[in-house]
């Protein structure tokens, strides 16, 4: 299985983080998994380093979870805050 998050500290819009997948045997370059939200920025920063401390990493137990931890601001939010989620793609 193959997965890819994508931060969007690089985006024109608010810093939040996005995912989608693909597995091993789908297609080369089509993501079939669609793009789905794990947290909606609401705001920016300049003053603090970016993506820093962004990590995905497979769950050891079933091979099949994604974990994933990454940064986001929310509105009138002094500092970002970090969003932990997991998720589990269909057919694993």
């Amino acid at each position: 299985m193959e997965d890819a998050v994508q931060d969007e500290g690089q985006r024109a819009r608010d810093p939040g983080q996005r995912f989608a997948a693909r597995l091993a045997t789908d297609p080369a370059g089509i993501l079939t998994f669609h793009e789905t939200v794990l947290a909606e920025g609401e705001a920016s920063q300049n003053a603090m380093r970016w993506e820093d401390y962004i990590q995905t990493a497979m769950d050891p137990s079933d091979d099949c979870t994604i974990w994933y931890v990454g940064d986001y601001v929310k509105k009138d939010a002094p500092t970002y805050s970090t969003r932990i989620a997991s998720f589990k793609l269909p057919g694993c």
